[in-house]
């Protein structure tokens, strides 16, 4: 009873008459403040956690027995450049009876080399007998073959214990430490390319229909961050690890201060559309319903809005509003009240 007194008294002392900034506190009277209804433009959105990945990956296994050695575990690698190299015993067998051949095959390539070159002429002239002639080129072939072969199975050695990076990129989840003695196909760690970023997520029900394969929208990191992404995996059936459908989003770019392997929350966004809009401060909920006080015509008038969807502050308007209008913000729920009281009822 003691609110409903302090309420009726405070709605006898209402100021009337409707503007767009009435600021004026006088004794008694209600602070009113008002704004113009303007289009916003505001998208479907669904939101939820993820993890950021990169859509160029590759895992790495042992080639060979031995020990590894990594020239740094952090950082980038350029491509091209040395990630890890195998090391041991057999391996150094291995690598110095390679040296040796390649030595020897340079060494006989050079001297058939020089051996043909002293006689080209006399070969090219056919002065010398045919059988010492096909004799030096075949020597000087077979030898430039010898050197190629023992070449690419160093080549091929060497590619096989010291691992190039493919791309630009770096490693991760590393399961094995420097000097660990290591197997064949033994899984080693997983490097990731510096580019082309993916963030990894769960779809739940109904809300997230307009996330389809293929689809063009835009992904806002922590309220802030806005950039464009592509759906480029959609999982049709639910997943019954997560119960919803795993997705991956491929990024144009990847915001400063969000690393690869991170978790994030993220707002996926699709369908941008124009409509009126209001702050909240104008919006009243009363037995479920919205509702705004509209200026219109020098009067407070109660209008029933169906609201939508809302962002920084901002709600969608659906029904109830034009762009135009103008509607209270401060004093809303007060005048709202005072409207309200003069269509009640006593059985109300």
């Amino acid at each position: 009873m003691g609110r409903m007194v302090i309420l009726f008294m405070g709605l006898y002392f209402f100021t009337v008459g409707c503007s767009t900034n009435d600021s004026t506190r006088q004794p008694f009277s209600v602070q009113r403040d008002s704004t113009v209804v303007k289009l916003k433009t505001f998208y479907a959105q669904v939101g939820g956690y993820g993890r950021i990945e990169t859509t160029r990956t590759e895992v790495l296994s042992a080639r060979f027995d031995g020990n590894i050695s990594f020239p740094r575990q952090r950082g980038s690698y350029a491509k091209g450049e040395i990630i890890y190299r195998l090391t041991g015993p057999d391996i150094e067998k291995q690598r110095a009876q390679l040296y040796n051949t390649l030595a020897e095959a340079q060494a006989k390539s050079d001297f058939m080399a020089a051996v043909y070159n002293r006689k080209k002429s006399l070969i090219e002239k056919k002065v010398l007998a045919p059988k010492e002639r096909d004799e030096i080129i075949y020597n000087y072939r077979s030898a430039k073959e010898e050197l190629k072969q023992a070449g690419a199975r160093m080549e091929y050695f060497l590619k096989m214990t010291g691992y190039e990076a493919p791309f630009d990129g770096y490693l991760s989840d590393i399961v094995v430490s420097p000097g660990d003695f290591i197997q064949k196909g033994q899984r080693l760690a997983r490097f990731n390319a510096r580019s082309n970023f993916k963030l990894v997520g769960t779809l739940y029900g109904k809300s997230s229909s307009f996330v389809k394969q293929g689809a063009l929208l835009k992904v806002e990191f922590r309220g802030k961050t806005k950039i464009d992404v592509k759906i480029i995996f959609l999982e049709q059936n639910i997943n019954p690890r997560s119960g919803g459908h795993t997705f991956w989003a491929e990024l144009d770019s990847l915001p400063s201060n969000i690393q690869p392997g991170a978790y994030v929350s993220y707002v996926l966004k699709g369908f941008p559309h124009q409509a009126p809009a209001v702050p909240a401060s104008a919006l009243i909920l009363e037995k479920g319903r919205y509702y705004a006080v509209l200026c219109a015509n020098g009067q407070y008038r109660n209008v029933q809005i169906l609201s939508g969807l809302s962002v920084h502050g901002f709600s969608e308007v659906k029904k109830g509003l034009k762009a135009g209008d103008i509607v209270l913000t401060a004093g809303a729920f007060e005048t709202f009240h005072r409207n309200l009281q003069k269509n009640l009822k006593i059985a109300d």
